[in-house]
């Protein structure tokens, strides 16, 4: 999902580590995968497909040393019966779950924080079974974002923090400032009417600024494969990605590797946790006011633009290019396989 499994792989790969991706494509995002679990598009067929897709690789996913999933539920519950008892039994392969608000986990704990998305929450409790199953079961959990930390800590779980991988050998800084136009973008990722992203809010903001910034366009759009977006992306200056968040995901993180200027979570009370005191993202909150006066703020002087774009370049090198993310995974690895750690090689 949004890229995150895609770029590790790409880190890994260039430490020589072999990695394949196993994926549904992500919807209309479209992104590449090694193995394919059949299509989360509706109808009988697609479902019966899924199925047999599934069925057919419950045996190579025995071959793996490690097996990963960012998804504690990717199958239906009774390939995931099997594939917990033949594929993750005595003699397989470790499992790692990497949390990332597809759980109930973070649905649930959430709503201790000041805000958060407003979300249908899971009160099944076969579900919530079922997952909680699973993630004990993990050798290891990772959490590649601080919201993620504080709700799987919430729910009882101790996560390794690992931040968020971008391969960067394949973003080009954007021209930030050099246009006649200043273009502003908050990227849709999701269906019309899910505000998960707190675009209600955001649209708002851009309503305010619209008449007071005439040179300036304000931009939503979505619906676009993985390809598309990142090809549309590179003509922006800055990018709005969501409000509700405490910290910030993968559009955010695609936004500083351009060098563009980002708004998105960057609360104080992440700052005990890893890079994020560093982070030059523009905190905002799901209040159309601060979002507009944080935009104003940036809109009146092209040269500050570039200099928040090129921090913001320089700190996705430092704590979030895809090598330096999996050699933190490499060494988690390492150590639930019970390997000599590499930097003692």
């Amino acid at each position: 999902m949004s890229g995150v499994q895609t770029d590790l792989k790409a880190g890994l790969r260039s430490l020589g580590v072999e990695a394949d991706l196993a994926t549904f494509g992500d919807h209309h995002k479209r992104f590449a995968t090694d193995v394919r679990l059949g299509s989360t598009d509706p109808g009988l067929t697609n479902a019966i497909g899924r199925v047999t897709f599934q069925l057919a690789n419950l045996l190579r996913f025995r071959k793996y040393d490690i097996i990963q999933s960012i998804s504690p539920t990717p199958f239906n519950k009774a390939i995931t019966r099997l594939m917990e008892g033949g594929v993750l039994g005595t003699g397989g392969p470790k499992y790692i779950y990497v949390s990332a608000a597809s759980d109930g986990f973070y649905r649930n704990h959430c709503r201790s924080l000041e805000y958060w998305p407003p979300l249908e929450w899971y009160h099944n409790r076969s579900v919530e079974r079922l997952e909680r199953r699973i993630a004990e079961r993990a050798t290891a959990i990772v959490t590649p974002l601080w919201d993620y930390s504080f709700t799987m800590r919430e729910a009882g779980f101790d996560p390794f923090f690992i931040p968020l991988p971008v391969d960067l050998a394949k973003i080009e800084q954007a021209p930030i400032g050099s246009r006649d136009r200043i273009s502003v973008y908050h990227p849709l990722n999701r269906d019309e009417g899910d505000d998960f992203k707190g675009t209600s809010h955001i649209r708002a903001a851009f309503a305010k600024l619209r008449s007071e910034f005439p040179d300036v366009d304000f931009i939503e759009k979505g619906g676009m494969s993985f390809a598309e977006y990142s090809h549309f992306s590179q003509g922006m200056d800055v990018i709005v990605d969501q409000t509700y968040s405490q910290s910030f995901g993968m559009s955010a993180l695609y936004g500083l590797a351009r060098g563009q200027v980002v708004l998105s979570g960057n609360e104080p009370r992440t700052h005990d946790l890893g890079h994020y005191a560093q982070s030059p993202i523009i905190n905002i909150r799901p209040e159309p006011d601060q979002i507009a006066s944080k935009l104003r703020d940036i809109l009146t002087s092209r040269e500050r633009l570039v200099s928040i774009g090129a921090a913001g370049r320089r700190y996705a090198e430092r704590f979030h290019s895809a090598d330096v993310v999996a050699r933190r995974y490499l060494a988690l690895y390492e150590r639930v396989l019970g390997l000599p750690d590499a930097a003692q090689r």
